[in-house]
């Protein structure tokens, strides 16, 4: 199952939804669910701003959604969005990153949630790899070069697998998924799309969030590209659920209606 952007914050009816999705889980409603991956912007800031009164209390946005994530009764695995990045309501997710400030929320996540910045894992003769799409920010692109090579050491393996990460990426018919600044591009990340061409046919599908929308593509005529509706903006229970045929390799994605 994929999920995106709860944005869990002030607002409990994000937690009381989530909530509700995991319970359905925890009691086998979605049949032969073998993991959870959420695409990022798990959090709207992961500090509320300093009241000005006099108990000047903070609240810790991604512990909350920690919380909530964690009693899955399933294996479950987190991407980094760029709200993820934003420490607090006062600092907007689309401003300016240093490297030092990158280094440090990234180790933030991984002291509350356990999870790095982007890694992989292999289930059944498959290989599911997280990026981490901020990683480049602070020089005008999405993936630094450490992570590119993390990229191209993995596809070596010559499995089939599935890419997730947050920011979307143009593919082969433009379309207004997100922000055009929020959009990976060949002139952004040459050496990225050089990978993905390089190793189309190991890459079954991509999917991503920050968008809010349901979208699918393709990139190079061959790879599958999924963008997930917002968990936190939408009124319902908004999910892919992805299915893999180990035999032709194949990837099914199944998508939830919304509750109006």
């Amino acid at each position: 199952m994929v999920i995106s952007d709860e944005h869990v914050s002030e607002d409990t009816t994000i937690d009381f939804r989530l909530t509700q999705l995991i319970n359905n889980i925890n009691r086998n409603k979605y049949s032969n669910l073998k993991f959870l991956i959420s695409t990022g912007d798990n959090v709207d800031y992961v500090y509320n701003h300093f009241y000005s009164d006099s108990l000047k209390k903070r609240i810790n946005y991604l512990k909350k959604f920690n919380n909530i994530i964690k009693s899955v009764n399933i294996p479950y695995y987190l991407v980094m969005g760029n709200h993820d990045f934003e420490i607090d309501s006062d600092r907007g997710s689309n401003t300016t990153f240093t490297n030092v400030e990158i280094k440090k929320m990234e180790k933030l996540f991984t002291k509350i949630t356990g999870f790095k910045p982007y890694y992989s894992f292999v289930e059944n003769n498959w290989q599911f790899i997280i990026l981490n799409s901020m990683s480049g920010r602070y020089h005008d692109r999405f993936f630094d070069d450490i992570q590119i090579k993390f990229l191209s050491e993995k596809l070596k393996n010559n499995l089939p697998t599935i890419l997730f990460f947050h920011y979307p990426l143009k593919t082969d018919h433009f379309r207004f998924w997100c922000w055009p600044s929020a959009m990976i591009t060949k002139d952004d990340e040459p050496e990225f799309y050089n990978l993905l061409d390089k190793n189309k046919k190991l890459i079954k599908a991509i999917f991503v969030g920050h968008g809010h929308s349901w979208q699918h593509d393709k990139l190079d005529k061959i790879i599958d590209v999924y963008e997930t509706e917002s968990f936190g903006y939408s009124n319902g229970l908004p999910f892919y659920v992805v299915g893999i045929n180990k035999v032709t390799q194949k990837v099914s994605v199944a998508r939830t209606p919304l509750k109006k």
